[in-house]
């Protein structure tokens, strides 16, 4: 199969992401995207460039900017090791945010007390970091 076979129209890319096909073009045009030009000048994305776009829609969806994903997706950018670790770090720190937040909303949903200061564990949720 020729990479011309496998390729895919924005629409049809965009749709499976559920995105619009204006993101698309938007990280084409900030250089994360490079897509080949079809004779009448539609964008074909190959099996490579589709699975950027998914994985640079992952990556958005867990809160990373477009500038530290064109870091993580170019092997020779400088600092790249720096920029993983950072993010590693941010999100282990938003797991850990997550998994309190998630501990008080499984409490709180019967917590029976008038007053959150009078709960333990509402209480220690407040003070939590």
């Amino acid at each position: 199969m020729s990479s011309h076979d496998a390729s895919v129209r924005i629409s049809d890319l965009a749709n499976s992401l559920h995105l619009e096909a204006h993101v698309l073009r938007h990280w084409e045009d900030v250089g994360l995207l490079h897509p080949s030009r079809s004779a009448n000048g539609y964008r074909d994305y190959d099996t490579e460039q589709a699975t950027r776009a998914r994985i640079i829609a992952h990556c958005r969806h867990a809160g990373l900017s477009l500038p530290v994903i064109a870091s993580l997706l170019d092997r020779r950018w400088p600092g790249r090791a720096q920029i993983i670790n950072e993010e590693l770090q941010r999100l282990r720190a938003q797991e850990r945010q997550l998994r309190l937040t998630r501990r008080f909303l499984d409490h709180v949903v019967g917590c029976r007390h008038s007053l959150m200061e009078r709960c333990p564990s509402c209480s220690s949720y407040s003070q939590s970091r």
